[in-house]
């Protein structure tokens, strides 16, 4: 009986993480998509000072969350986020708008797709 209890307390541990994570990796992913988008605004509207201060706060938002990510998600999708970022900081600073603007739904399609990945379902099982 003792094995038993410690097997459902385990495993109801193991659920409440893994739901606590993806939480987590839904609620940030919100706040990173979201500043981006302010980015691709200010680049539509060819304010492109305004979007690179934009960039810098993404990157500081990204900066804070970046340790955690790294603990539950592959440092692949990780490091396509860092160099996504690298890139739009040089369109920006180049002043092309509309490569930015890809490279940001590229970075947004591909945080959507990480967090989609992580949560428990069965074709993420099997």
């Amino acid at each position: 009986m003792k094995d038993v209890a410690i097997f459902i307390v385990t495993l109801m541990v193991i659920i409440a993480v893994g739901m606590w994570q993806v939480n987590y990796l839904e609620e940030t992913s919100r706040y990173l998509k979201t500043d981006l988008k302010y980015v691709e605004y200010f680049l539509k509207m060819e304010k492109y000072h305004d979007a690179g201060d934009s960039l810098k706060n993404v990157k500081n938002s990204w900066d804070s969350m970046e340790d955690t990510w790294a603990i539950f998600i592959h440092h692949d999708d990780i490091e396509k986020v860092e160099v996504g970022m690298s890139e739009i900081a040089s369109y920006i600073e180049s002043e092309e708008k509309e490569e930015a603007i890809a490279k940001i739904e590229s970075i947004i399609s591909n945080i959507e797709y990480t967090v989609e990945c992580e949560k428990i379902c069965i074709k993420n099982i099997f």
